[in-house]
């Protein structure tokens, strides 16, 4: 009887760590690592090997949503997997957007968006912005340290 008494306190105990370990990470990582995470999961489902996923490079943007009390946030970089002859294919960008209402107190990812590389092989080809780069990328991915990109020459 000692043995099942100790036993349930110690899997009561682990739970609760558990559950701590989860609510502290949520509260440190906030709402730019709530969107990482989410497109994170959001990437591995649309990629052929999601175990072979790498992000070469990344950055947010957040702007604020315009009459109300949100903050818009947009994760921009570059994925890489590998395709079907178990090669890295270079990389594709990505976009999410991800916005956190302060007013509800909700946050949702509600776009990851991802290149089509024969759009932009073909976009190159003409030396125009592929509409991926334009729409998406240009619209969403621009700050000061991130210039927008221009046609290929």
């Amino acid at each position: 009887m000692k043995i099942l008494k100790w036993a349930v306190v110690v899997l009561v105990g682990l739970a609760l760590l558990i559950v701590a370990g989860v609510f502290v990470r949520n509260k440190a990582v906030g709402p730019a690592g709530w969107a990482r995470d989410n497109t994170l999961k959001q990437l591995k489902a649309n990629l052929r090997n999601p175990g072979s996923m790498v992000i070469r490079s990344s950055y947010i943007v957040k702007t604020a949503d315009p009459g109300k009390d949100a903050t818009v946030i947009e994760l921009c970089g570059v994925v890489d997997a590998k395709d079907a002859a178990d090669a890295y294919t270079g990389g594709l960008r990505f976009v999410s957007r991800s916005i956190d209402d302060n007013a509800a107190g909700t946050f949702d990812t509600y776009a990851v968006l991802i290149e089509d590389p024969a759009q932009k092989v073909v976009a190159d080809s003409q030396h125009v912005l592929s509409t991926f780069e334009a729409r998406y990328w240009n619209a969403h991915c621009v700050d000061a340290a991130h210039p927008p990109l221009l046609p290929a020459t």
